[in-house]
């Protein structure tokens, strides 16, 4: 997988994004959780290609980063940082008891901006605010000791009234909703509402793998989910899961689709969401689409901005996703 299609754009900005992929020694995978699948890892030299693309900032805050128990937790932060990248989003302590989450915060241009992440996915199509046992990131954050920080309205109104006297702009990524439903669910809706009462001023969203729409409006900014940046298709990562070397006909396969019904697959498309803020929170922002591709000549993956794209300003003229009167 590579960023060159958009190292240098990546580079000219502040950028922050959700990792799901814990940084995983050979090691730690005889620790993988019991019946979990796909258990999501990467190498900890692919650390290089996320500050090619110029990440400053990561959220943790996702439901595999307990794939493989809690060792892979301290050493993905530890290298994170041990790189310049700020992680946020994840916790220790027991589920019942978790510590405040340690946020992130940076300072641009005078303004001081706060980082909070937390996951809170499902493994039903409707669930309700009501709903606890069905949740992926609690099912593998119980009986750990450290994991992603998970979104509980108490925790939640904890941590950001703790840093809303310490910055001008808090930001919460939230890995909620349902995996390939292009719109948010009630209990995003819900979750967004509490977010917006304690004065978050921007919520970004990740899980679902496809994109959903976003609203901005009174400087308050919510992008229910970005898609993919860089993964594969829908149904199709399994091949390749726990398997460094598949078939020739695998891979083959794999190419065909990728170059034919994969041109309008849902789970391959994506886009940079361009925030910017003042010390009232978001005064405007912007997308730019794209599109996950396959190098023919590496074979790898790679994120590329679709044909003839152009930056579309949120809620604007143009913008066909935006969610303000719903």
């Amino acid at each position: 997988m590579e960023y060159s299609h958009l190292g240098l754009l990546l580079m000219l900005i502040d950028l922050t994004g959700n990792l799901e992929s814990p940084f995983v020694r050979d090691d730690m995978r005889n620790d993988a959780l019991t019946g979990v699948f796909p258990a999501v890892s990467a190498e900890p030299n692919s650390v290089e290609a996320l500050k090619f693309a110029g990440f400053d900032l990561l959220t943790l805050a996702n439901n595999h980063l307990n794939d493989y128990k809690t060792k892979p937790v301290n050493f993905t932060v530890e290298i994170l940082k041990n790189n310049g990248i700020l992680p946020f989003g994840y916790n220790y302590g027991s589920l019942e008891n978790e510590k405040p989450q340690n946020p992130a915060t940076v300072e641009v241009n005078g303004i001081k901006i706060g980082f909070l992440g937390y996951c809170k996915t499902f493994l039903v199509k409707k669930p309700k605010p009501t709903d606890k046992n069905f949740c992926n990131c609690n099912q593998k954050r119980r009986g750990l000791d450290a994991g992603p920080a998970i979104y509980e309205k108490e925790a939640v109104t904890r941590d950001v009234k703790d840093l809303k006297s310490k910055v001008d702009v808090i930001v919460v990524f939230m890995h909620w909703g349902v995996q390939y439903l292009t719109e948010p669910t009630e209990l995003q809706r819900h979750q967004e509402a509490h977010l917006k009462s304690l004065g978050v001023h921007a919520i970004i969203g990740s899980h679902p793998h496809v994109l959903e729409g976003h609203s901005l409006k009174q400087h308050s900014l919510v992008a229910y989910s970005l898609g993919n940046f860089l993964f594969g298709p829908k149904n199709k990562n399994w091949w390749f899961y726990d398997n460094k070397n598949p078939s020739k006909k695998k891979v083959k396969e794999f190419e065909h689709y990728v170059a034919t019904e994969g041109k309008s697959d849902i789970s391959l498309t994506s886009r940079i969401l361009r925030v910017e803020i003042n010390k009232k929170g978001v005064t405007r922002a912007a997308y730019l689409p794209l599109r996950i591709i396959q190098n023919q000549e590496t074979k790898c993956f790679q994120t590329a901005p679709e044909k003839d794209a152009k930056w579309i300003r949120v809620c604007e003229d143009g913008d066909e996703d935006c969610l303000n009167e719903t």
